[in-house]
């Protein structure tokens, strides 16, 4: 009952492409994507990966480098829209969609393999400033793969 109510309410609307919000979601993956990969790039023109500076060269794009702040904001927060909008997408493909009952098995599975690259590439942006945050997050990362790894065993 709920899809249907869904269905209706995104097709009320006059739209002229033939999307609704749900189409959507993969453009705003492709924008968010850009962004991560420019402010990336922008910070990666700072950044310098020695063991016991990672911290300090952190706090010097944040403090010292012009709008290094706000760059380094928008990273932050895109980071975990990037990760959100890979759930909905996945879930809007696998349950509104049935993107596996139509036969779409090659585009789920690189959705599927862009998630986990993406996964890996969230852990690594933790772990990177090598501070206390970076540490926890390795913890944390290891225990539960250690624990996935059990239980598939």
């Amino acid at each position: 009952m709920n899809r249907f109510i869904l269905f209706n309410h995104c097709n009320y609307y006059v739209n002229y492409f033939g999307l609704c919000l749900y189409s959507l979601f993969g453009f705003m993956l492709v924008v968010v994507y850009i962004q991560q990969a420019l402010t990336g790039f922008l910070l990666m023109l700072y950044y310098v990966c020695k063991l016991f500076i990672t911290f300090d060269v952190v706090n010097y794009i944040a403090v010292e480098v012009y709008w290094g702040w706000l760059v380094l904001g928008y990273h932050n927060v895109f980071a975990s829209c990037l990760v959100s909008l890979l759930y909905l997408h996945l879930v809007r493909g696998m349950f509104i969609r049935l993107g596996l009952v139509n036969g779409w098995y090659v585009n789920w599975l690189v959705g599927i393999v862009l998630l986990v690259v993406t996964l890996v590439a969230g852990v690594l942006g933790y772990i990177l400033p090598f501070g206390n945050l970076g540490y926890w997050a390795y913890s944390v990362i290891k225990s539960i793969v250690s624990y996935g790894l059990w239980v598939f065993s």
